[in-house]
């Protein structure tokens, strides 16, 4: 059980970079931290899970944007240059 933590760990700070990697996306971040912590100071359940549930779309929309851009550009990278084609 501790390898599978360890590995679940791993792989959500993994994840949490990509995210922190996209504009804008500390500031959006922390947004969604306070408005978590507001919801649970104010003892309101709903507002918190309401809040959580956005924190986590927001943060994954963010992973998924990162690698979709990180895959456009492996592929231009990939793609042949006017140096690569014979003439």
């Amino acid at each position: 059980a501790a390898e599978l933590l360890s590995q679940l760990n791993t792989r959500v700070s993994i994840l949490r970079l990509y995210a922190m990697r996209e504009p804008g996306q500390v500031e959006t971040g922390m947004d969604g931290v306070r408005a978590v912590i507001a919801s649970i100071v104010a003892r309101d359940s709903a507002a918190a899970d309401q809040a959580v549930r956005t924190f986590v779309r927001r943060s994954g929309d963010s992973v998924l944007r990162h690698i979709d851009r990180q895959a456009a550009l492996s592929k231009s990278a990939l793609a042949p240059t006017e140096e690569d084609i014979p003439q």
